[in-house]
């Protein structure tokens, strides 16, 4: 009988966090949905990284949307970490030097190593962790800044 009881509490346990919590957190924002107070005109210092391994066939496409946002430059500041890349993807960003664009090369690590190698770099106030296959809308950054303003926000993510 303890056996099951057990094993009763455990596989409700598993449920809970695997669907129960889900469908609560779905069921809360359906109907007591908390609005969120969106300024478009709040601005704060944005540090874009962008971590990659070998991706010169996408990079400059990604820089230049990240340069094109409808954001004031100067409150924007990019990081390129080089995870080990033995491609072009290096000397693309060094020719986006004069642009702003910072590059920092670490051995190749993976994605969460070369992420936490940059945070320490960063001047900005926000952090947009961004891939660099993904082209941004230029209207993106100011729209995930604005949700910001709401002191109740911790976090934004775009959709893909």
């Amino acid at each position: 009988m303890l056996a099951w009881t057990l094993f009763a509490l455990v596989a409700l346990g598993l449920f809970y966090v695997l669907a129960g919590y889900p469908m609560l957190l779905a069921f809360e924002a359906k109907f007591f949905p908390k609005p969120i107070r969106r300024q478009q005109a709040h601005r704060e210092t944005v540090t874009a990284i962008i971590a990659v391994r070998n991706g010169e066939r996408w990079l400059a496409n990604k820089l230049d949307s990240l340069l094109r946002q409808e954001y004031p430059q100067e409150l924007l500041e990019i990081i390129v970490v080089s995870d080990g890349s033995t491609d072009r993807t290096e000397d693309i960003v060094r020719a986006y030097a004069e642009r702003g664009v910072k590059l920092l090369v670490v051995p190749h690590g993976g994605k969460p190593a070369a992420l936490n190698a940059a945070v320490p770099n960063a001047h900005g106030e926000l952090l947009l962790l961004t891939d660099v296959r993904q082209i941004l809308q230029p209207d993106c950054l100011a729209r995930l800044v604005a949700v910001m303003a709401d002191p109740a926000i911790g976090v934004v993510s775009g959709d893909l």
